[in-house]
């Protein structure tokens, strides 16, 4: 019997990054996800490019973070399923470390694997002006 996808399940794995913990949304990807932020060609400016799990951490996450005063909270906004793909609408808080706030609003799409669950492919949009603008802020 293969997965099916409910919109209870993302919402497990999705709200705990509304207090900054991402650690049930990276544990239901597939380690290999094919992972696009913006668009494929990847920008260390804007975080624009095509990302797995590991090189989301190390080559996004990490140089993000360090201009922010903690993780990003992620906030659902609103959730749609429609066979093995999730939808949804999002906005990210934090405050930078130079004091000024991060906010930023993100469409994502997660295809699901219809056999093991994981999410295996992502689509990711988000404000990339806005995130271009922090990474080339002092920290």
């Amino acid at each position: 019997m293969g997965f099916t996808l409910t919109p209870q399940y993302v919402k497990d794995i999705l709200t705990p990054c509304a207090e900054g913990n991402w650690s049930a949304f990276l544990d239901a990807m597939d380690p290999e996800v094919h992972w696009m932020v913006v668009e494929p060609r990847r920008d260390p400016v804007s975080l624009a490019g095509i990302y797995n799990v590991e090189s989301w951490k190390r080559d996004l996450m990490k140089p993000f973070s360090e201009h922010l005063q903690g993780p990003v909270h992620m906030i659902v906004d609103e959730l749609d399923v429609i066979g093995n793909k999730a939808i949804f609408e999002a906005r990210g808080e934090q405050t930078q470390k130079n004091g000024k706030p991060y906010r930023n609003t993100f469409c994502w799409v997660l295809i699901f694997d219809e056999k093991t669950g994981k999410v295996v492919t992502i689509r990711e949009y988000m404000n990339s002006a806005h995130t271009k603008e922090i990474m080339e802020s002092p920290i």
